[in-house]
């Protein structure tokens, strides 16, 4: 994706049964208020407030985008069409992606 484009689907209201996770190409640091995102791909920063923190946290490739929504709404006073345009933005400047399928386990592992 270069440095210009972004992402235009899914919609937010398509994203909540996606399972989405932070991009490896993002560097991140915990802020007095929040954390301040880098993607080192697009050059594109990112500030977050306490509740995008929490939900940056939840992006983690285990939780549906709706279970991220439910578990940040409980913990914070965003409404969860806040944190749905939230995530919908995280995606679209490709801070994260969805979880691909697991790797395949060689014979034996476990």
């Amino acid at each position: 994706m270069s440095q210009t484009e972004v992402r235009t689907e899914p919609s937010s209201e398509t994203l909540s049964s996606r399972v989405l996770e932070r991009s490896d190409d993002v560097l991140w640091s915990v802020a007095p208020d929040g954390a301040v995102l880098h993607n080192v791909t697009t050059g594109k920063y990112l500030v977050l407030d306490a509740g995008g923190y929490a939900a940056w946290a939840y992006l983690d490739g285990a939780r549906t985008v709706d279970d991220v929504i439910a578990q940040v709404h409980a913990v914070s006073q965003q409404s969860a069409e806040t944190i749905r345009g939230l995530v919908h933005a995280l995606w679209t400047h490709g801070f994260v992606g969805e979880r691909g399928p697991a790797p395949a386990r060689a014979a034996g592992e476990r």
